[in-house]
């Protein structure tokens, strides 16, 4: 019998459903928190719901952006006409739809194994996506990566960044973007400065993705021009940021834009590529 919640949920040995009877955002706050800290094999059913909100379907798309990070899956489950095209953007491709539940069951086992790929890059946007959430409520939408080859400096006003050295080759993680967003954002996750949230971000990377890594200090001080240190490799120095491949995800809050970029030398492409994405 449903209450006078606005989100029905029964919960399953292996999966719950969750039934939408209208939009409230506190509520589903509420679920985003629960399914976080406990994951489990989500369905969320639209049938009874009128159309929803954007703000609606990119909370529960961030929520399965991260479920996914953990082996387990959201999906949509008898939605609106109006919705099921919009599943269907790049925005919202973490949220597929399916049209038997039975079948949906009955994969489970298979859904897991399908998600059970370990990536550092993906481990290192979800939990940025995951700390921002828990500090301050916002979500965090990602956008579609892309690759800038050579660039002469750096592609924001701001830019911080970690270098991640392995046994042959290196590459950085910058986060950048404007002096504004960067003062918001501190503001909104009531910190002071940037570093103590990118060092729990690394934190969190799972030790089996850092196997043989040595990952540098944060540097504290935001640049806007390449620095001039370089780093050794087998007695060889390269620049940083100098000839280098650049892979730039893009991820938007309330706040604005704020770019994940991952800077490897041209020279090392090849086993930075691979030890990202195994």
């Amino acid at each position: 019998m449903f209450t006078d919640k606005a989100f029905h949920i029964v919960e399953k040995n292996n999966f719950d459903s969750i039934t939408m009877i209208r939009e409230n955002h506190d509520e589903l706050r509420e679920i985003v928190e629960k399914y976080l800290e406990k994951p489990k094999h989500l369905v969320f059913n639209l049938d009874m719901a009128e159309d929803p909100t954007e703000e609606f379907l990119d909370q529960i798309n961030f929520l399965s952006t991260l479920l996914k990070s953990d082996n387990y899956s959201l999906q949509i489950f008898s939605c609106p006409d109006s919705v099921a095209g919009k599943l269907k953007s790049h925005r919202l491709r973490n949220l597929p739809e399916i049209q038997d539940l039975s079948h949906f069951i009955s994969s489970l086992n298979a859904i897991e194994r399908e998600l059970r790929v370990e990536s550092l890059l993906k481990s290192y946007i979800d939990n940025t996506m995951k700390h921002v959430f828990s500090k301050s409520g916002l979500i965090v939408r990602r956008g579609e990566l892309t690759i800038e080859s050579d660039p002469e400096n750096f592609l924001n006003e701001m830019n911080f960044f970690q270098t991640f050295q392995l046994n042959d080759s290196f590459f950085s993680f910058v986060i950048g973007s404007s002096e504004e967003f960067f003062s918001e954002f501190l503001d909104a996750l009531k910190e002071n400065e940037l570093t103590p949230i990118l060092n729990h971000i690394a934190s969190q990377i799972p030790e089996t993705l850092l196997t043989g890594v040595e990952i540098h200090d944060y540097l504290t001080h935001p640049y806007d021009k390449f620095p001039t240190e370089k780093m050794s490799i087998a007695g060889k120095e390269y620049s940083y940021f100098h000839n280098c491949a650049v892979m730039k995800v893009p991820l938007e809050c309330d706040l604005g834009i704020f770019n994940l970029e991952v800077w490897i030398p041209k020279d090392f492409t090849a086993q930075v590529y691979s030890f990202l994405n195994p």
